[in-house]
């Protein structure tokens, strides 16, 4: 069976920010059927995935509003209309206060494909050098390190749970799981 795709009316911008449009579009459905669809239109993210020089990962704890309660990640953010890498290499500074010396493209996800328009690439950064960088006035980190294994484990816990990252751990593992295997053969 072939799908029917929805044909686009229009689309009305209902309210936005820097960040994100919330949007209205009037669609035709599959069965011919006019439908309003409701969603978020933003400019993307970017995610780093970094592995240190002792094998472990970095994390970051931030305080998150929606929840009340702090969250455990990969540094990330927004991508403001930039190239992926340029808002990853600037998110890591920002969030992390470290630069890379490699960063590697590992691939792309819908972040919520039924609600946002957001695709998020992740990255794994290695080679890894302390800097001192400006920070966002409205976040403030605590940083953690940790293997592959602890953050599996944390996956299982429930203590590490931002979908966004769990996806992107899931494209990466393979490339920071070489990396690891590079570091520990000396190389």
């Amino acid at each position: 069976m072939t799908l029917t795709p929805w044909k686009k009316l229009s689309t009305e911008v209902l309210d936005e920010n820097p960040y994100w449009k919330y949007c209205k579009a009037k669609f035709i459905g599959p069965y011919g059927v006019p439908h309003d669809y409701f969603f978020c239109e933003t400019l993307g993210a970017a995610q780093i995935i970094a592995v240190d020089e002792s094998g472990k990962i970095l994390l970051i704890k931030q305080f998150r509003p929606l929840f009340m309660t702090e969250s455990i990640e990969f540094p990330m953010g927004g991508t403001g209309g930039e190239d992926p890498l340029v808002a990853a290499t600037r998110e890591f500074a920002e969030e992390a206060k470290m630069s890379a010396q490699y960063f590697a493209h590992i691939g792309m996800f819908s972040a919520c494909n039924g609600v946002l328009t957001e695709v998020c690439n992740t990255f794994v950064a290695w080679d890894l050098t302390p800097i001192n960088s400006a920070h966002d006035s409205q976040e403030q980190f605590e940083y953690l390190r940790v293997t592959p294994e602890e953050l599996e484990a944390m996956i299982v816990a429930g203590t590490f749970i931002d979908g966004m990252c769990i996806a992107g751990w899931h494209q990466a593992k393979p490339k920071v799981m070489e990396i690891i295997d590079q570091q520990r053969r000396g190389g």
